[in-house]
Formats: C-alpha cells, structure tokens, sequence
C-alpha cells in the first residue's frame, strides 16, 4: 500500500487564502493524503469556506473550543495524524501541484527522515507563481546536523517522517511567537537524516498583518524561543551548533532593534545583550563586520538607558532601519529568510566601471567562461547605462548587467547600491573598482552580505591631487573595516591599495589558455588576408583602450621612425577611446596610413596574436594587464614601458622593458623612440618557446583560468569546477 501523508492545516482568519491553499493541497499529484484542518475559532468566514471541502472524503475538520494560537493547532494537528509523513501548510500559502510527491520519493529513495525543500515569496494579491515552475535553488543532497540548522526554520518547508513527531519533545511551544524556531532545532537534534530535496515548492504569502510584519511586544518573543533553543544547545548540541545559533540570533538583533517601537527600545537592548552574553558562552565567535561592530556598539551601551543614550540608540535605529529593515521595501519581507538557504546556482556580484575589453574585464570574463555555471553565475554592476563590449556575452552566459548612473556622487551611488544589494540575491559582491572599491563594500555591509571582496588591479596612479593623495591614504583603512577578504593581481598592486600586514591573495590574471597555445596556421594567414597584410610584412600589435595612459602617440612616433628606415611593418590598434580622433589626426599628419590601421574593438584577440611578431604596450601606467599574459601564451615577443610591473614578465624569455617619455615634446623622446623602432626590428629574430613550453610556465604560475577560478571560488565558500578548456 502506498504512504499516507498528513497535512496539517491550522485556520484562523483566512477566509480570503482558505480557497486557494486547500485547492493547493487537494490537487496534489499524489492522492494518498489525510488533509487536517484544525480551526482555531475564527471570527471571520474560515469555517464555512473549510466545511466545504469537507466533500472530499480526505479532509478532516478538528475545531478548538478557545482560540489558543498556531502552536496549540499545529499540536492538535500531529495528535491526530496517522499518517506515514507530515507536512505542515499555512493556511494563507499554497504548495506546487508536486510537492508531496517529489518529497515522497526522495524520502523513500534516500532514507532520509526529513527532507527539507526551499519556498518562493508573492505579494498579497498577486497570482500564485508560475505552476509548475521549480526553481533549482537547493542541491538534493544529504544534510548533517550543522549543515540543517543553517537552513530554514520554518515548519512548513519540511516534510517530516511521523515515528519522529511520537517524541513529546517534537511540539510547538504554546503561548510564543516565532515557535518554529525550537522545533527547527529541536527535529534537527531527533533525526537520523536529513537531505535537500532541489527547488522551490512552497508558495509563501507576504501578508502586512502576518507576524513578521510586527512592531510591538510580539517581537520580543523572539528572544524566548532563542532561549528555549539555546538551552537545547547547551544539552544536546556542541559548539559548531552553538555559533550557527549565535549567527541566525544576531541577525534577528538587527530585526528587533530596527522595528521595535521606540517605546520597548531599552527592554529589547537589555533582553538582547543578556542573550548576547550567554552565547559568547558556548559559542565560536566569526569575524567581525561593519555590521556586528555597529550592533556590539548598540549592546555596549550602559544601562539605564535613558536620556541622551536613548536618543543616540533611537538615532542610530533610524539611521539603521533605512538600509536593514526589508518590510520597508514591497515584496522582500520574506526575501532575507529565502536565501539563507544556500541558492543553486550561487550568484556573485562583481562591480567594474564598464564591461569593455579591457584588463580586468578581460579576465572576469575568461574566469566567467571557465566556470561550471550550473553551480555558480556571476552578475555584474556597472557604472554606465552605455552598452559594454561584453554586456551581450554575458547576457547569453546567463549573467545579469546592473547599471547604476555614472555621474552620480558616492552618496547616491552607496544608497543606489545598498537598495539593489538587498535583493538578497548574492552570496558574495567583489569589487574591482581600486581605490574607490570602498563605496560598494560600504554599501554591502549595510545590505549584510557576508562575503565582500576588494580586488586591487593597478600598481601605480596617475598624478593625483592633493584631496586624491588624502583619499588614497585613508581608503586602505576603511577596506580594512568592509572587506572581508583582500585580492590583487600582484605584489605591487597589493601595496598600493592595501596596509602592511594585511592578509592579501594574489590571484594572477588568468587567461583561456587553450585560445593562444596554438601554431601559426591558418588563422593566422586569415587575419592577414583580411586586413591586405603581405607575408613578409612586420606586424606590430596593441590591443588597448585608445587613452592618453596607453601612450598610443608614442607609438605612432614610432611608427614614424620605422617608416624613415623603410622598414616593411604595419601596425594594428585594437580597441576604441576618447583619444582615437586625435590619433587618426597624427597619423595623417604623419602620412602613416598604410603603415598604421585601427581595428576597433575586436572579438578575435586570440587570431590577432597569432598573426602578430611582436606585441607593444609603452603605458604611462598600468595594472596587471592580462593581453601581455594572452601575448605570452601566443608566443609574442612583448616590448613593455618600464612603468609597468615586472610581474607581467612570466619568464618565457619574451617581455623586454624599455622607457618611455613623459611627452613628445620631451627632451629624449627622439632618442627614446629610435630605441623603440630598433627593438622592433631585432625581435623578428628572437628565439620563442615552444608551445609545451609556454603551456607548463602558465599552469606553474598560475595563469590558468581553470585553476584561478577554483581559488576564487574557495573565496567565495563555493564548491565548484571549471570546464576542461586549457
């Protein structure tokens, strides 16, 4: 015989959802169901509405004599089952047409006792989610205790094993608020086994009168039942237990102290700071963070409170509850509970100022092709509303562009950002904006994602003012405070951005290498053709934004020189900028056109450095520029202004540094040049290494995309894999 399964239905005051909750539930795909409603005398028209399903010979009515609150219901409701399984549904939310039957399988197929599924929230009044949609946000997958007590507490997102609800200790206490809490934790102590099953299968109703929507003296409740959780913990539990309890219990401190009415702001900070103190008890304290530092500063504060302290706690509250307090905001009341489950895919946030083909874009986006996406997918923001050149790639990739006006001050660009990051969406916000990487850190820490990464891509500034020189000295100490971990893409860029003595990763800027560890061949002969290029014919190369630090006049001045010697070259300009009219200019002036051509930005990298005999970047300054990795791994010879890092040389025999002028108009640009244009001519003849060659010192130096994106995923605290593509 197949499985009973109870549903439990507690009723109060729903006459507007009953409908659309039992329909829910009666229309499952699996019939073998005992559907209790238990009706907690309700003053509005719920009886009625459940008296008539009573057709079905599945349902059952079970009516309290006094109205004695959910908990009460919820226990009348396991009393009476006699099912094989329980699962518990609100009376005012809905379950997908399959749920009991995707959890009766995998429950028998796994074993499990309890198997735990993820919910997805809708506005009152809005239809219910898309029927039949499921949306893969849990892996299926076997839980151990700690890993349980992370997720949900809700009992309406577990499909429960009835032997386990024959323990008295399995009960809602009665008379309490927010009674999931000690049953989340007290069937996580009880079981056997646990899994995920994928997906989101409940429908949660975001009601403004439901609980979490409270004020008042109801809010306090939840100190009780983490209370009543914690002396669980301290009997059965161990320490990993206790700090996830110490975790979830100081997120809620933020829920209480920011909604609370002013009134019960002094008894709420005493009740919390007492909690407090208990679990710095038991329990291993994380890090701290913006956030906890802010709400530590809040439990510091000397009793009585009263007076000045309360006017400064009430102001802090203020302040606070614009960024933190969700049920603010339509339809994200329930949204910071959904993602403490962890999202499958995991998304993570990077900020860039544009998405173009530039350094540090180039490398995200050989990291975001080398990923498994199924586990992970970046989304980016961008501080543009133009198109970037990789904006459709990512688009197709299934990543999201975010795009925040470029002319707004840091003010609004923080409260643009703190809005938007509380989606609630990402596990993680990485950051590549240097310097100015504090305004979105800022911004997460106030939204309270838990992973905020600074990543430091320039070794050098150019020239800045005395205000620029003040904000660079004091930005190192502000990362400090929001960032949770500090990257960048060498020693040199590490220096600049960050204190001595912080714990910094270097992470190389990883390329696709399998794109450039190819022989000259055909594609090479076919960017040739295209661009009426003659066999013998020298071919210089820059891919680079065409701006004054790229130092392109310099070589066209060289270009300049090449031609004086009747050399037979040609040289290619990849890429678009505000300096490309004033170049065209000089290379008229200089009547260069058959010698100089502007590509624009191009999407074959790959075959351009192919067909190239030597690559130039005279930069003024840079980062870490990953097309000098990309140029080694084509086998390029590489001539590199001396202002760049040493760092970009891998040891391939194939980076030599040369000066460069502050301007043409300097002294020794002349002589500068013609030792640029003699470079030039000497590298055709430069021993290259072989393709093995080149592919062993990217993979011992880290230059990989696969295995740099495996490091960045430990970062973010992803377990993931990139596809074989080097």
């Amino acid at each position: 015989m197949q499985p009973l399964v109870s549903v439990i239905v507690p009723i109060y005051n729903v006459a507007s959802y009953l409908d659309c909750c039992l329909n829910s539930i009666r229309g499952q795909s699996y019939q073998r169901l005992e559907i209790i409603m238990v009706e907690d005398c309700s003053t509005d028209d719920s009886v009625s509405l459940a008296e008539r399903h009573l057709v079905d010979p599945r349902v059952r009515l079970l009516r309290h004599a006094r109205n004695a609150g959910l908990s009460a219901a919820r226990n009348t409701g396991i009393e009476a089952a006699t099912g094989d399984f329980v699962l518990f549904v609100d009376s005012d939310d809905a379950i997908a047409p399959a749920l009991v039957k995707s959890c009766l399988t995998h429950a028998q197929a796994s074993g499990a006792d309890v198997v735990v599924f993820d919910f997805v929230p809708f506005e009152d009044g809005d239809a219910l989610p898309e029927t039949g949609r499921v949306v893969d946000t849990l892996g299926t997958e076997s839980l151990d205790a700690v890993q349980y007590f992370r997720l949900h507490h809700f009992a309406w997102l577990k499909f429960i094993r009835a032997d386990l609800l024959r323990d008295p200790c399995l009960r809602f206490p009665i008379g309490l608020y927010y009674e999931d809490w000690p049953f989340h934790w007290q069937l996580g102590f009880v079981s056997n086994s646990m899994h995920t099953l994928a997906g989101q299968w409940y429908y949660y109703r975001q009601r403004g009168s439901s609980i979490t929507a409270s004020r008042g003296r109801k809010l306090l409740d939840q100190f009780k039942v983490q209370r009543l959780v914690l002396e669980m913990v301290r009997q059965q539990g161990g320490r990993d237990a206790a700090s996830v309890l110490y975790q979830k219990v100081h997120g809620t401190f933020w829920t209480v102290l920011i909604r609370v009415e002013n009134r019960l702001l002094p008894e709420a900070i005493m009740t919390a700071r007492r909690l407090r103190g208990e679990l710095l008890g038991v329990a291993t304290v994380p890090p701290r963070d913006g956030r906890t530092a802010l709400m530590a500063l809040l439990l510091a504060l000397p009793p009585p409170l009263s007076g000045a302290g309360l006017r400064l706690v009430r102001s802090l509250k203020a302040i606070a509850a614009s960024f933190f307090d969700k049920t603010a905001v339509k339809g994200k009341g329930a949204e910071r509970m959904k993602h403490q489950a962890v999202p499958h895919p995991q998304r993570v946030l990077h900020i860039v100022g544009r998405m173009d083909r530039a350094g540090a874009e180039t490398m995200l986006m050989n990291y975001y092709r080398a990923i498994d996406r199924t586990r992970l997918q970046l989304d980016f923001l961008v501080y543009t509303t133009e198109e970037g050149d990789y904006d459709a790639e990512i688009r197709t990739l299934g990543g999201e562009i975010i795009q925040i006006e470029g002319d707004a001050g840091w003010l609004k660009r923080a409260i643009a950002m703190t809005r938007i990051f509380r989606q609630s969406k990402w596990c993680a916000v990485h950051a590549h904006t240097n310097f100015s990487n504090i305004f979105p850190l800022f911004a997460a820490v106030l939204a309270r994602i838990p992973i905020r990464i600074s990543h430091a891509h320039v070794t050098d500034v150019d020239c800045p003012s005395l205000a620029q020189s003040v904000y660079q000295a004091v930005a190192p100490v502000f990362l400090r405070l929001f960032a949770t971990h500090k990257v960048a893409c060498g020693e040199r860029a590490a220096a600049l951005l960050y204190r001595p003595g912080d714990n910094v990763t270097i992470l190389p800027n990883a390329i696709e290498s399998s794109l450039y560890l190819q022989e000259r061949g055909e594609a090479s002969q076919a960017v040739r053709d295209e661009l009426l290029i003659g066999a013998e014919t020298r071919v210089v190369l820059q891919v680079a934004r065409l701006d004054k630090v790229k130092n392109q006049l310099f070589i066209i001045e060289v270009a300049r020189r090449l031609k004086e010697q009747c050399q037979d070259f040609v040289t290619l300009l990849a890429g678009r900028g505000e300096m490309e009219g004033q170049l065209r200019e000089a290379v008229a002036r200089h009547r260069l056109n058959d010698h100089v051509k502007f590509l624009g930005v191009r999407d074959d990298i790959p075959q351009l450095l192919n067909a190239a005999d030597v690559f130039v970047l005279p930069s003024f300054v840079e980062g870490f520029p990953v097309v000098l990795v990309e140029a080694q791994a084509a086998g390029v010879p590489c001539l590199v202004s001396d202002r760049v890092s040493t760092e970009v040389d891998l040891g391939m025999g194939l980076v030599s540094f040369y000066a460069v002028p502050d301007a043409l108009e300097s002294a020794d640009a002349g002589r500068l040049a013609d030792e640029w244009a003699d470079a030039l001519i000497a590298c055709r003849d430069k021993d290259k290494p072989s393709t093995v060659e080149r592919r062993v010192i990217l993979e011992s130096t880290g230059y990989c995309a696969s295995g740099a994106m495996d490091r960045l995923a430990r970062l973010y605290q992803i377990e993931t894999s990139c596809r074989a593509i080097d």
